[in-house]
């Protein structure tokens, strides 16, 4: 087993955190503007150099972002109209699905690949791949999603016979 050494954060970084605004961390150094309600451009903030770059989204749009994919829901008057994922540059959009499809887990993505989503249309819990751009099914009759670094993991069944469920994305 080789040892990576890792360097440890500035020791402001909680500053300049702070003063860039409300910000949730994806995955270090990067954090992401906490405004996701709000429609339109979202901010991408690197805590280690302060550097704040904006992605672009228009009026209609939930942008969420990593530093490598951003989840756009694209909105409508009566919802949802689909959900994208493109680069934080504008690069690479791609539709994961319709106005039935919706992110299942909080975080965009995960192994910078995997978008864990419901298509409630089907009532399937699905991976979309942004390599392959293909989606697979994991599962229906699903309750809790859950999702963290490289396992999803989900329940079926009712509280007397509650089994879960767990994929590492990172095998398939």
């Amino acid at each position: 087993m080789v040892a990576k050494k890792v360097r440890p954060p500035p020791r402001d970084w909680c500053s300049r955190a702070a003063s860039a605004g409300r910000y949730s961390l994806t995955a270090w150094p990067w954090a992401t503007a906490a405004e996701v309600e709000a429609a339109g451009s979202s901010r991408l903030a690197d805590l280690r150099t302060g550097e704040v770059r904006t992605v672009r989204g228009e009026g209609v749009e939930l942008v969420d972002c990593t530093a490598e994919w951003c989840r756009v829901q694209v909105l409508r008057q009566s919802g949802t109209a689909r959900l994208d994922l493109v680069r934080p540059d504008g690069s690479s959009r791609r539709r994961v699905g319709g106005r039935e499809v919706r992110s299942a887990i909080g975080d965009v993505v995960l192994l910078d690949r995997f978008a864990v989503v419901v298509d409630d249309g089907r009532g399937v819990l699905a991976l979309y791949d942004t390599r392959t751009d293909r989606t697979a099914d994991l599962a229906t009759g699903f309750g809790t999603v859950l999702a963290r670094v490289t396992f999803v993991w989900w329940s079926t069944g009712d509280n007397s016979a509650l089994t879960w469920h767990v994929v590492d994305p990172g095998t398939l």
